[in-house]
């Protein structure tokens, strides 16, 4: 589909399912799964996720939470963050967050909290992840 005589051009739609999973930055905890639950459109290279996680149990790994598996590669370009808006509940409390994929990568490489610091492992008392957002992918 061309909407100015074909110097831009819409070339790809596509509707799916991926599997978020919980990384860590600098070591894998293990997770015990309830839910992972995530859908895309991607319109162009334009990329809309969901994300929901639930665990029963996050014990060891090291660094940061990532949560990994996104769909596509996010695109590299010079000084381009994608955010996304969510929550985590976290030994009970539900907890505003904001989340970070960098360019070139297929996890989100940090989970802000309230307070402004990184969601760091090992984590205990975490179970939701939730978030949605766009994002701009490489291809």
């Amino acid at each position: 589909t061309s909407f100015d005589g074909g110097t831009n051009i819409l070339n790809a739609y596509a509707e799916g399912t991926w599997t978020p999973t919980i990384t860590g930055s600098t070591g894998n905890p293990t997770p015990t799964y309830v839910a992972q639950v995530g859908n895309y459109v991607k319109i162009g290279k334009i990329v809309y996720v969901q994300c929901l996680i639930q665990v029963s149990a996050l014990t060891g790994g090291t660094g940061n939470i990532q949560v990994s598996g996104f769909p596509f590669t996010s695109a590299t370009t010079t000084n381009e963050w994608h955010t996304f808006a969510g929550t985590v509940t976290n030994g009970g409390n539900l907890i505003r967050a904001v989340m970070r994929l960098q360019n070139n990568v297929t996890a989100l490489t940090s989970i802000l909290t309230g307070d402004v610091s990184s969601l760091a492992l090992p984590q205990t008392g975490l179970t939701f992840i939730i978030f949605s957002g766009c994002y701009i992918a490489s291809t």
